[in-house]
């Protein structure tokens, strides 16, 4: 009985096995969703709470492998990133675009350790991996140099990941042992995302013995991911494409099994492996076929969120390698996804965003535009019903799209909403995460606030004071 309780429990309150402390927010967000509810019932009626002491409260701090001096962050203007537009391995972006990650990583870092340690971590987390995101390695690495907790030790892996992924296996290889290093301080399964963050690395450069190894014995909500890399790279010294067929098959028999447990972490990342193969085998319809198939077997067990993004994954895969017989279906598949159930207002218009990006993939442009601007009518009815700090969210997601259709002057003005709509809650820390998030998103986008923007993004940051 105990480990059913803790199983519903991971499913409640850690869907990442991120642990948090169950606050009125908290709860208020999980009773919600409705996929959810179901779970957090279920879980009541069995028991008043959790009886396992190893859940921790807060996050484990891993120290700084360059501690900044007096133990604070420097203000952006003190960053040594700004001038820097493009370091060792970094391509040529433009400087607005880093001047909003700094922007972004400084009101990150303005959320106080104390009681935030998680979200202020989580949003550094966002910055770094943007930089990465953008090829901006050097600046990647110095957002990690600032970083705490064990979200410090997977980006060095990250980071080396990005390494391996250019052939520089000597870089990888340093920064992989220094992610591992800080392993000792966290606990047991922040330890075991952290070997899995650099077995994904060592994968990445066909170094499989060290990346079996330090994978070995991990648990379900990390167990497959390496996998995954290996699937994407087809195997030891081989391409995808050319991937021997026993090889294929005990992958797929391996995917097959994870999914008959009917566990939720192996299920998803059963997916994950999947959609990884996808990659590899578009000229081979009979692999397609059974990728298909079991991807469609481990999405009848998932919720409609992840189905969603797991279509969409296959549909992009499809349309760029030319298969639009095979991208147009899992468009279509998404979008019946999205119509069959009863969604929240913000997450609804969150799930609308990513099929209008996948119809706009497939030739139905004009499609995806009406969409997006029935989602964002949809949100203009129903803003009052949505809880302050879930507002900007929605917003965010259809500039995005939008951006990436090429609407730039209605991405413009949907990003500057979705910066207003961050500033509604009373309290700091919800704010700065929005404002910090916007930024990194219209970073990546390509979207430039502006000189009017920014001095409004500089104003809201400025104003991010007690009570956090």
């Amino acid at each position: 009985m105990k480990q059913f309780r803790r199983a519903l429990l991971d499913i409640c309150i850690r869907p990442e096995h991120d642990p948090v402390v169950m606050g009125p927010d908290s709860i208020t967000r999980i009773l919600r969703v409705p996929q959810l509810r179901t779970f957090m019932l279920a879980y009541a009626l069995l028991a008043g709470g959790c009886d396992d002491p190893a859940t921790p409260a807060r996050e484990t701090v891993a120290q700084p492998a360059a501690p900044v001096p007096g133990g604070e962050d420097p203000p952006p203007q003190s960053l040594p990133l700004a001038a820097t537009a493009a370091g060792t391995g970094a391509t040529s972006v433009a400087g607005w675009r880093l001047d909003l990650l700094d922007e972004a990583f400084a009101v990150a870092s303005s959320i106080p350790e104390e009681p935030h340690l998680r979200d202020r971590a989580k949003a550094q987390e966002w910055c770094a991996s943007a930089a990465l995101t953008l090829d901006q390695v050097d600046r990647a690495l110095q957002y990690a140099e600032r970083m705490s907790t064990w979200r410090q030790a997977t980006m060095l892996a990250d980071i080396a990941g990005w390494h391996a992924e250019r052939g520089d296996t000597a870089q990888m290889e340093q920064l992989a042992e220094r992610a591992l290093s800080l392993a000792p301080t966290a606990r047991d399964w922040q330890q075991e995302r952290i070997r899995v963050h650099a077995a994904r690395a060592y994968a990445k450069a066909g170094r499989d013995a060290r990346a079996a190894a330090l994978a070995s014995g991990v648990g379900e909500a990390e167990r497959g991911k390496v996998e995954a890399v290996v699937a994407g790279r087809g195997g030891p010294a081989s391409d995808a494409r050319t991937l021997p067929a026993p090889v294929f098959t005990a992958q797929m028999d391996q995917v097959d099994e994870w999914i008959m447990t009917l566990n939720f972490d192996l299920t998803r990342n059963a997916a994950e492996v999947c959609i990884a193969l996808y990659r590899g085998c578009q000229d081979n319809p009979e692999r397609c076929a059974r990728v298909e198939r079991s991807i469609t077997a481990a999405n009848g067990k998932l919720p409609p969120d992840i189905r969603i993004a797991n279509l969409l994954a296959l549909a992009e895969i499809a349309e760029s390698a030319g298969h639009r017989d095979r991208a147009v279906p899992m468009v279509e598949a998404a979008e019946a996804v999205l119509n069959s159930g009863t969604w929240m207002p913000e997450d609804e218009i969150v799930q609308i965003a990513a099929i209008a990006l996948g119809k706009h993939a497939i030739g139905r442009s004009d499609e995806a535009r009406t969409d997006l601007a029935q989602a964002l009518a949809a949100f203009d009815e129903r803003r009052d019903s949505i809880i302050d700090i879930y507002r900007a969210a929605p917003l965010r997601a259809v500039a995005v799209t939008q951006a990436r259709m090429g609407q730039a002057k209605e991405a413009l003005q949907t990003f500057r909403r979705a910066v207003e709509e961050g500033t509604g809650n009373p309290n700091a820390r919800p704010r700065a995460e929005d404002l910090a998030e916007t930024c990194v998103a219209m970073s990546v986008s390509g979207v430039d606030p502006g000189d009017e923007g920014r001095r409004r993004i500089r104003q809201i940051r400025e104003g991010l004071k007690d009570p956090w």
